[in-house]
């Protein structure tokens, strides 16, 4: 009997990108995209945008915490497997 189970194939492993496009829309927008990915980026109204998506700081900053989480959670997940197959 064959089993397939935990059978991972090349299309579901994560890759680095191999291209980030930025493109101008206008005034002080812009569309990023990433891995067919799409996130626009804009200024306050004060600063000469139209305020209708996060500037690049904030996103940048987001983004710090974000990638922190990600690999705590994937390390915790990681440990969790380890100490149930009883390799702690």
């Amino acid at each position: 009997m064959t089993s397939q189970a935990n059978v991972v194939n090349a299309t579901d492993v994560p890759t680095p990108a191999d291209r980030l496009d930025v493109d101008f829309l206008s005034d002080e927008q812009y569309e990023i995209t990433v891995r067919g990915h799409r996130v626009r980026v804009d200024q306050p109204t004060g600063s000469g945008g139209a305020d209708q998506a996060p500037t690049p700081t904030e996103l940048f900053v987001g983004a710090l915490p974000a990638c922190v989480a990600a690999a705590w959670v994937e390390g915790f997940v990681k440990i969790v497997l380890s100490a149930g197959r009883g390799r702690a």
